[in-house]
C-alpha cells in the first residue's frame, strides 16, 4: 500500500439531515417501558439504538510463533475519523488531549447480508485478511476464539466474533484495503504478544476488541502472558491446576 501519512482530516460538509438511504448509521429513537413478571410497569423512557449496514462483525488475530516460541500478533494501523475528532470535543480533549491520526487494532470487518453461519463468517474473515493485511488464507485455517461479544450494548446491538489464524510474515503480499479513503496509508505490523498487551495497558493501544482478542489467543494457545511461560513449562503442581479454556472448540456464533 502507498506510504501515505495523515496530516489532518478536513470536514467538507456537515449535513444535519440526510436524505433517505444516505445514512451509514441509522438511529432508532424509541419510547419504551418495562413490563415486569409481577404485572407492574416502569415509567416510559427514551432509548436510542444505532443500526449499522453490517449485521455483526468479525475480528481476526493474525499471529506467528518464532523459533524462540515467542508469539507475534498482527495489528493494522489506520485512520479512524471518530477517534480523530475527539480533539474537537472540549470535554474529551480534557480527558486525554490526544490527536488520533491512526489507531492500532485487529483486522476486522462487517458481516454482510447472508453471512450468518460459521462458514460464512470464516469466508468474510478471509476476505478482510486479504484486503487489510495481504495474507491469503483458507477458511479451514481459521480458529474460533470463543463466543461473540457486544461492542457497545448501550447503543448498538452489534456483536463481534473472534477468529485466529497462524501466518508466515514471509508470505505477506501487498494490500490495498477496500478502496475507501479511510484505508489509505494503512500499515500492518507484528508486535510480540507481551509487548502488545503492555501497550494495551499503558494506553498506546486503545481498541477493546484488540486486547480481548490477544488475550483469547494466548488462552487458546496455552500461553500465560503474566508469567511469560507456556503451559508445558509450568511446574507439575501448577500445571495440574491450570484450566485451559479450549476456545477453539466453540463455533464462534453462539
Amino acid at each position: 500500500m502507498e506510504n501515505k501519512v495523515l496530516e489532518k482530516i478536513e470536514i467538507i460538509d456537515e449535513r444535519k439531515k440526510l436524505k433517505k438511504n444516505e445514512h451509514f448509521l441509522n438511529l432508532k429513537r424509541l419510547k419504551l417501558k418495562n413490563i415486569y413478571t409481577d404485572g407492574s410497569e416502569s415509567r416510559a423512557y427514551q432509548c436510542d439504538i444505532l443500526e449499522k449496514p453490517s449485521i455483526d462483525s468479525v475480528a481476526i488475530v493474525l499471529y506467528h510463533i518464532d523459533n524462540g516460541r515467542r508469539i507475534w500478533v498482527g495489528l493494522r494501523e489506520g485512520i479512524r475519523p471518530p477517534a480523530y475528532f475527539r480533539k474537537d470535543h472540549p470535554l474529551k480533549k480534557i480527558l486525554d488531549n490526544k490527536i488520533y491520526k491512526t489507531v492500532k487494532e485487529l483486522v476486522a470487518g462487517g458481516l454482510e447480508e447472508g453471512e450468518y453461519s460459521k462458514s460464512e463468517i470464516d469466508k468474510r474473515a478471509c476476505i478482510e485478511i486479504k484486503e487489510e493485511a495481504g495474507f491469503i488464507v483458507n477458511d479451514s485455517q481459521l480458529i474460533p476464539l470463543g463466543g461473540g461479544v457486544f461492542s457497545s450494548p448501550g447503543v448498538d446491538s452489534e456483536k463481534i466474533y473472534f477468529r485466529a489464524v497462524e501466518v508466515s510474515p514471509k508470505q505477506q503480499k501487498p494490500f490495498y484495503g477496500d478502496g475507501s479513503p479511510m484505508e489509505e496509508g494503512a500499515r500492518f505490523i507484528f508486535l510480540e504478544l507481551n509487548d502488545a498487551l503492555l501497550k494495551c495497558h499503558t494506553g498506546e493501544i486503545e481498541d477493546a476488541k484488540t486486547e480481548l482478542g490477544i488475550r483469547r489467543l494466548a488462552t487458546m494457545l496455552g500461553y500465560i502472558p503474566e508469567l511469560k511461560v507456556w503451559k508445558d513449562e509450568l511446574k507439575e503442581h501448577l500445571s495440574k491446576n491450570y484450566s485451559h479454556l479450549k476456545l477453539g472448540e466453540n463455533n464462534g456464533t453462539d
